[in-house]
Parts: structure tokens; C-alpha cells; sequence
């Protein structure tokens, strides 16, 4: 299914009704996107049973390019404040 359409249109109808400027509609507004690219990464850490096995992969699905991703950038920075809590961390260093 082909999502920029959609996209087009509710962006379409926010510039129309001044909900969003020019810029905001030029940046989100999907062009040419492409669809995500699955790989794996191998976890080298774990233990295989013989020599022959194959060590598991960790999926990693990379979003850039996809008629989306400007959008979730753009959501970012506005939901950040929604999501902050005690029990969240920011980075490692924090944590310990």
C-alpha cells in the first residue's frame, strides 16, 4: 500500500487551513520514498552449540528514506516532554 498519498493529502489539507507553514509542508511532504531495509545484525556473544551453527541475528530495520520518516522526526521534539518520566533513562552514564 502506497502511503504517500495519504500523507499528501492530510498535509494538503493542514497547509489549506493554516494549521502548518509552507516550510513544516514542504519538509513532511513525502517525494519519492522507498521502503524500509531489514537486516541483521549477528550476536556474536552468544554461545553456539557446535562450530557449524549459525549465531543468531538481532533484526534491524532502517527507516531512512520511507515516506514516513520526516514525519516521526518532525513528532519528535513536540512529544519528548509527553514522555518523560522518572523511569526513564537518558544514556548509560545516567544510569549508573
Amino acid at each position: 500500500m502506497d502511503l504517500e498519498l495519504p500523507i499528501k493529502n492530510c498535509l494538503d489539507d493542514l497547509l489549506k487551513n493554516d494549521k502548518i507553514t509552507k516550510e513544516n509542508y514542504n519538509y513532511l511532504k513525502p517525494c519519492g520514498s522507498r521502503p524500509g531495509i531489514l537486516y541483521g545484525l549477528c550476536k556474536i556473544h552468544k554461545r553456539k552449540e557446535n562450530e557449524n551453527d549459525i549465531p543468531p541475528f538481532r533484526p534491524i530495520l532502517s527507516a531512512i528514506g520511507t515516506c514516513t520518516y520526516n514525519l516521526a522526526k518532525f513528532f519528535v521534539p513536540l512529544l519528548k516532554d509527553l514522555t518523560l518520566n522518572e523511569y526513564n533513562v537518558k544514556d548509560s552514564f545516567s544510569f549508573c
